[in-house]
């Protein structure tokens, strides 16, 4: 493996396309990507890909980029992160011959392995802005067209219009929005279902109106928020008495209520742009408290005081969701 490769190489994210909010049609058309020699011969597939993820800033064209990734990593290809600009302006060789470099590397390694090779480039304006470096990438990737190496590369781009036409015929343009209503639905679904107990009148369709304008990653993190203030109740009731937790998830004792899912859906509004719960005043957050049912109030002990229930929100809504 070349010196380029092993700085840019990076372990393949955890994340998968199935686990997206939304992004349906792209979903896909890229798992059709992944190999399949019978398929790919009958219907005249290659191996090389180029895809370009446009659109409004937040609706996750990184997170998409790197589910792609996780996914391709399920059929061996390895990761690669191009660096950006800034990384390689104190470089004594000038871009173009470092763009050159790398892509003679990959294809060099492509020729002589059975894996395939990912290629996230984040920061790609520069790249294609510059006539010469794209005029690199252009050759580059129809050697590699030519030649049909297992390859897929995907740029990030806020402005399609930033692109020039003689580049966009390399790559497939993909607009990313927000994910609407049946999307929403669907994943909420998927993800809540049979894992976060709901209250009764916490029904999919009230937090599907309540999440109308969320951002693929607020739908994520909605998700993960849920799970996290479920699990430090949970252990906060019953600890290491796990016969009583698994009863108490077969009742669906421990859930999530209309409020608490309302105070998660305004930390997420204010993460995304507004002032954070974190750092409003005390008196200005409301604070709600999970359902816990009299009975389990009376066996679980000393956390059934509201004071208690009220901290335990605090604490967890004055966290940043990177904490999570």
């Amino acid at each position: 493996m070349g010196e380029w490769l092993k700085q840019l190489e990076r372990q393949s994210p955890k994340l998968r396309l199935e686990q997206l909010c939304g992004c349906g049609y792209w979903k896909q058309l890229f798992q059709s990507c992944i190999p399949d020699q019978q398929l790919d011969e009958h219907y005249g597939v290659g191996n090389t890909h180029a895809f370009l993820l446009y659109g409004p800033e937040g609706v996750g064209k990184r997170t998409l980029a790197l589910a792609c990734a996780g996914t391709w990593g399920d059929a061996g290809y390895r990761f690669l992160v191009f660096p950006r600009q800034s990384e390689l302006e104190n470089e004594e060789r000038g871009i173009q011959q470092i763009v050159t470099e790398i892509f003679q590397e990959i294809i060099k390694e492509l020729r002589s392995s059975e894996n395939g090779y990912f290629l996230l480039i984040e920061d790609i304006h520069w790249m294609i802005k510059e006539k010469k470096t794209a005029e690199i990438f252009k050759e580059k990737i129809q050697e590699m067209e030519e030649e049909n190496l297992l390859f897929t590369v995907i740029g990030i781009l806020e402005h399609i219009e930033e692109m020039d036409d003689s580049v966009k015929k390399y790559f497939l343009p993909c607009r990313l929005e927000n994910p609407d209503q049946e999307e929403r639905r669907i994943y909420l679904e998927n993800v809540f279902e049979g894992r976060i107990p709901r209250s009764n009148g916490l029904s999919y369709s009230f937090m599907v109106e309540k999440t109308e304008g969320f951002l693929y990653q607020q739908m994520s993190d909605l998700s993960r928020l849920a799970g996290m203030l479920l699990k430090q109740k949970a252990l906060q009731l019953y600890g290491n008495r796990r016969t009583e937790l698994t009863e108490a998830w077969n009742r669906g004792t421990v859930c999530l209520t209309k409020d608490l899912f309302l105070a998660m859906v305004k930390q997420l509004e204010n993460v995304s742009g507004k002032q954070p719960i974190g750092l409003m005043k005390k008196e200005e957050q409301e604070i709600p408290t999970l359902q816990i049912s009299n009975q389990e109030e009376q066996n679980s002990g000393s956390l059934t005081d509201q004071a208690e229930d009220t901290d335990f929100m605090k604490d967890l809504l004055d966290m940043d969701l990177e904490d999570f």
